[in-house]
């Protein structure tokens, strides 16, 4: 099993919860799934531009939007290059609001 899985029992359902996929056990998930795209929704309704998912992703390729704000006042985050995305869902497992959707 992924070391990065091994996470306490709460945060390991919230990770599943937010992972349209399953999951293959391994952190090269790029390397393993060449042809797929993974990529990660934000939904801005939740999202309050903490910027935890951003100091999480270990690809530096998630952001804040400063350019947008969003319903509730914030700078919602956003994908900056999805080709990069490994779908490692450390950005969705350090959301507290739950705003991001890993897919893989």
């Amino acid at each position: 099993m992924c070391l990065r899985m091994r996470a306490s029992t709460s945060i390991r359902r919230r990770a599943d919860f937010r992972l349209k996929g399953a999951w293959d056990g391994c952190c090269d998930v790029k390397s393993e799934r060449e042809g797929t795209m993974a990529r990660i929704e934000v939904d801005e309704r939740y999202c309050k531009g903490c910027g935890l998912c951003v100091d999480a992703c270990p690809v530096n390729i998630v952001a804040l939007d400063t350019s947008r704000i969003n319903a509730k006042g914030y700078h919602p985050a956003y994908l900056t290059d999805q080709p990069a995305c490994t779908a490692c869902t450390s950005c969705a497992t350090m959301c507290p609001d739950m705003a991001i959707t890993v897919y893989r």
